[in-house]
Order: structure tokens, then sequence, then C-alpha cells
């Protein structure tokens, strides 16, 4: 025991933080009983297992506790047994009345005051506690160095992680064998819980300007003559966008979001609403044969006024410098305080190689507009991966190009245009850019894909929580993530996550439909499901399945109920939608839509073939 300065006592401890998932759930629906629960946890297991592994209960939370050891193999060889402990107690309860703990382990200096511990390690350990699955166990990096060879147990490294209140990026590890116990839980995945200024709001809860710095970037429009150049334009802004996120102090809205208003005539006050943010910042581009002109206004969307106006007059060169600058002004001009890392963070460049990321602009920008037309093209996706291989060759440490070369050759096989190999180059390519880039979340985000499209759903969930800790404000991956949360039987929470991200982006994406109509086919509410797909004006082909599935599955329950002219009517529907998906892709089965689609429980997968079976999909040779 170290005394630091009279009256500060500290010691050198392994910290043990939980909380139970979904407790404000489990005590509105039954107050007394989730008590007696959560007591009886304490006292019956939790209690004689921190005694046993040499520890101490220091207090509990309300609906979780804090425990100090002093080693971390005794910390973690606990935690092991207690996830045990309870997935056995909840194997006897219905799902709905099941609590699960997330638990979080750190090593470091506590003060010891009374009968509690404080300090920094403290909370760090409850933010590892936030990044857990439920059932599941984060350890920081110096915990996972003092047990890695001595528990028998396998980890899984998420790579660096922005927590809430620390100022350096914290490595993370969880214990891989432990995520089994996870229950289903009202509360979606998350990757830490926001501020309360970026909480996400309920659909009756009006957006209202947050209370730090809050800009979107608006996409830049193209003056050229050349449309061809609204790669430039577009990458401009994300890049941009990019930059900005890296100030702790600042909510950036995700570009994805900005996007959607591209083209349409609004007022910066009519966005402010929508997205709850005050400053907005518009620009044009217009590029000669080596020149490039930038304007660019920020302006405060609340009132009107312009707090600044710019004209960037640059050399193709010199367009690192140029969004370098803007960088600078926009922050000045939003007063905002950032300490020097974070501002060279922003500053630094993935790539110096100006070729390399004018290669990159063009094949990422192809890739989105192949998606946008809602009639993806086995050539549209070559000829962006033609531009990324031709960015990664000209600069081998240029993490983005990886990352969305991943992208696409994921998509081509899921698609059925190239064999497993392009499995293994995806997974290849995400792995090194991750490598390169750990704190971009888009290669996170590249990498958490690869893991879900091949079943490796609790690999794809850290994938994806690391993600949303570099930047929380992206809907899009919270919509990505919300799929692998249907994918391994969770649809009802694969749902509610799809709503919040389109409240927070009122202006979504079509695909969303179709995120949240697939979970309600699994759910087996195939009338909502056909509601939420008819909203979209452009269906992808995929959605063509969908509804043939939900209507076969609504024939079948008309059957059921000796209604043979309704029966009739929707399998005549559930045709119809089978030969316009059919009349795209002829070649398509029900063995290749097998290997498409992953899915953690046999039942779902079953039950998503069956209906396809139904609508008259060909079987094809397994």
């Amino acid at each position: 025991m170290v005394v630091a300065s009279p009256g500060v006592v500290r010691r050198l401890a392994a910290i043990l933080v939980a909380d139970a998932v979904g407790y404000s759930r489990l005590m509105a629906a039954d107050e007394l009983g989730t008590h007696i629960q959560f007591r009886s946890h304490i006292n019956d297991l939790v209690g004689p297992e921190i005694t046993e592994h040499r520890g101490r209960l220091v207090k509990t939370t309300g609906d979780g506790f804090l425990a100090e050891f002093p080693s971390v193999v005794d910390a973690v060889g606990c935690a092991v047994e207690l996830q045990r402990d309870l997935r056995e107690w909840n194997a006897g309860i219905p799902d709905s009345r099941r609590m699960a703990y997330r638990m979080g382990i750190n090593l470091g200096e506590v003060i010891v005051e009374q009968d509690d511990i404080y300090g920094e390690d403290v909370n760090l350990a409850a933010r590892l506690e936030a990044l857990a699955v439920p059932g599941g166990i984060c350890l920081s990096a110096e915990v996972y160095r003092g047990v890695r060879n001595k528990i028998d147990c396998e980890f899984q490294d998420l790579g660096n992680h922005r927590v809430k209140n620390i100022p350096d990026p914290v490595r993370v590890y969880q214990v891989v064998d432990e995520l089994s116990g996870q229950v289903d839980s009202d509360e979606p995945e998350t990757a830490e819980e926001p501020a309360d200024d970026d909480a996400v709001p309920s659909a009756e809860t009006p957006l209202k300007l947050r209370d730090r710095p809050s800009i979107v970037v608006m996409p830049f429009t193209n003056l050229s003559s050349d449309h061809e150049r609204d790669y430039f334009c577009d990458g401009l802004t994300e890049d941009i966008t990019t930059d900005l996120s890296k100030f702790s102090n600042v909510y950036v809205v995700a570009s994805s979001t900005a996007f959607t208003y591209k083209g349409k005539r609004v007022t910066p006050q009519e966005i402010s609403r929508e997205l709850g943010v005050r400053y907005f910042l518009v620009g044009s581009v217009q590029l000669s044969s080596d020149r490039v002109r930038v304007n660019a206004q920020l302006i405060d969307a609340t009132s009107g006024f312009h707090l600044w106006a710019e004209r960037f007059d640059r050399d193709y060169e010199d367009i690192f410098a140029l969004q370098d600058e803007m960088i600078q002004m926009i922050v000045t001009a939003l007063a905002v305080k950032v300490n020097k890392s974070e501002l060279e963070r922003a500053m630094e460049k993935e790539t110096d190689n100006l070729s390399a990321y004018y290669a990159f602009l063009r094949g990422a920008y192809l890739w989105k507009s192949n998606l946008d037309r809602s009639n993806e093209s086995e050539e549209g996706f070559k000829e962006s991966r033609r531009w990324l291989e031709k960015s990664a060759e000209l600069d081998p440490e240029f993490a983005r190009a990886w990352g969305w070369l991943s992208y696409v050759h994921m998509t081509s096989w899921l698609e059925g245009w190239s064999g497993d190999e392009a499995v293994a180059l995806a997974e290849d390519y995400a792995l090194r850019a991750v490598e390169l880039g750990p704190a971009d979340y888009d290669n996170h985000y590249a990498l958490a894909f690869v893991y879900a499209k091949t079943r490796r759903f609790e690999q794809a969930l850290g994938a994806y929580r690391t993600a949303l800790n570099f930047n929380q404000n992206d809907p899009d991956v919270v919509v990505e993530m919300a799929e692998t949360l249907s994918q391994v039987g969770r649809h009802r929470d694969c749902i509610e996550q799809v709503r919040r991200a389109m409240y927070i982006n009122p202006n979504f994406p079509e695909w969303y439909h179709w995120i949240a109509g697939f979970a309600y086919y699994h759910a087996g509410d195939y009338e909502n499901a056909l509601t939420e797909l008819g909203k979209m004006l452009r269906p992808n082909n995929k959605v063509w399945l969908i509804i043939a599935a939900s209507h076969a599955q609504m024939a079948e329950a008309r059957k059921r109920d000796h209604d043979d002219g309704a029966a009739d009517s929707e399998m005549k529907q559930a045709r119809q939608a089978i030969k316009r998906f059919l009349a795209r892709r002829p070649d398509w089965t029900i063995e290749k839509e097998r290997r498409a689609e992953a899915f953690l429980r046999s039942e779902d997968e079953s039950h998503w073939l069956d209906g396809l079976r139904l609508a008259g999909l060909p079987e094809g040779e397994a």
C-alpha cells in the first residue's frame, strides 16, 4: 500500500466494473421482481465468486457492482466464472426476464476512501464495461498482457477506442468465448453511451441544438463544365467532414446524412431544425487543368448570418493545404477548444500521393454512384475496383484505399460475381486497412462488414462498436450494425435501431427501409415488412426477394385460415415479385441465396429460404 500524501491512500488493484443490461426496462415491467433477482445475483453468485478469487466487493451501484482484486488473473478468472454462472441462472428464466451483465476490467492505482475506491483507472474500467456485449468481458491492454498466457480463454483485439473523459485512445480486448451469454435487450448495441447532448432521441422528441458546437458540411457544388468532376467535390465534402469529426468538442453530421440534401433547395434554417445543428458550411468547386478554386461560406443556421466567406485558389498539388486551412478557419470561427493531439490528427493525411488520392476519390465515387442508381451492375463494381486498386498500388500505405477495396470485393462475392477467393482478399484488405489506419472508423466498418457476411457475428458487433466509438454520428454504421443484430436473431432491436437512425437523419437513404423490412420479415410481421418496403421509390433487386417471401408466407397463413381467394392473391404477388427479381438475376437460386445471407440461428435461415421456395425461387445445385 502506498500513501501518496497525508490523508490520501492509494494502492494498485485490478478493478472490475459490471452493469446489468436492460435494467430500466426490467424494472418498468416488474420492479419488485427485478430488484429481488438483482439482489439474488449479488448474494448468491457475485459475492461468493469474488471472495473465492481473493477479491472484495466494494459496492453495488443500483444496477451493477464494483469490485477490486489483488491481481488481474483473479479479476478475469472471477469475471469468467461469473458469466458462466449467470448463463446457467438465465437458462431457466423466460427471455423477457433474463438479466445479463457487461463487465470491464482495468489495472491501475485506486484512491481508497472509507468503503469506496476512486480514480481515473476506475473510470476507465467503467468505460471498458460500456464497450462489452451483454454477457461479455472487455479488458484494458494492461490486463490482457497479464492474463493472456495464464487463463484458458481466447481473446480478441478490438483495437484502439476513444472513450469519454479519457484523453488518449485505449486499447481494448474482449474475452471471446464468453460472448455466447448475450440475451435480448430493448437497449440497442452502441459503442459508448453518448453524452446527453448527443443522446439518440425517441420519435416523439424534437431535435434540439446541441450544447457543443454542431455543424453540417453540405455537398460542395461542381461549377465545372465537366460533370465527371463530381467525384472531386464529393470527396472534398467527405474529407472536411472526416477531419472535423476528429475534434471531440465538435458535433459533426455524417456526410451520408449531408448528401441526402444534395440537389435540394433547402435553407440553413430548415436544416438546422431537421438535424439539430447550428452551423452550416456550403461551397462550390471549379476545376481547371491545373487549378482548384473553392468558394466556401460558414453560416450560423439559426440566424442566417455569415461568419466568414472565403475564396481559395490553389494549384492541384496544394489541395491538402487547402483542406487544412479551411479546417483551421472553421474551428477558429466556432471558438472550439482543441488540444494539440486533436489538431495534429485532423491535419494528418493518410497519403501525400496526389495521384493515389485522386484515384481513390474516383473509385469511391463510382462505387457509391453504382449503389445509388439502385441497379447494381458487375461492370460498375469492376470500374470502381480498378480505380481503388490503382490508388493502393500508387501508395500501398493508403489505408482507406484498402478498406474500400475490401468492401468492393465483399460485395462482388455476395452478388455472385466473384468466387470464394474474393472473401479472402476482402478480409486481408480490411485487416490491412485497420493496421494502417486504426483511428479511421471507416476501416473498422469495412472489417465489420466482412465479419458479418462470413457469419462471425460477435467479431462484427465488436468491429461496429469500434467504428462507432471513433465516429458516433454516422447513421449508416448504426443501420449496418442493426442488420447484424437481426442476423443474430435480435430482430426487434434491429428495427428500433433503424428507427433511431431514421430520426437522426430525416432524409435517410432508401436502403434503411430495406434493413427494417427484412427484420420485420424475420420477426414474422409480414404486413409491416411489405409496408416498409413499399416506401422505397427505387427498390434494389434484393428487395423483390423480401417482397416475394413476405407475400408467400402470407399466402400460407391464408391457406391455414381456409381463405383460398386471399391465398391465391398473395401467391400471385409473390410470383410476380420473384419474376421481377429473376429478370435481372436469372441465374439466382436458393443455394446462392444461402451463401449470400448469413444468420446465426438455423431457424432464421430456414424461415427465409422457405419463404423463397414458396414464392418459386429455383433450388439450384448444392
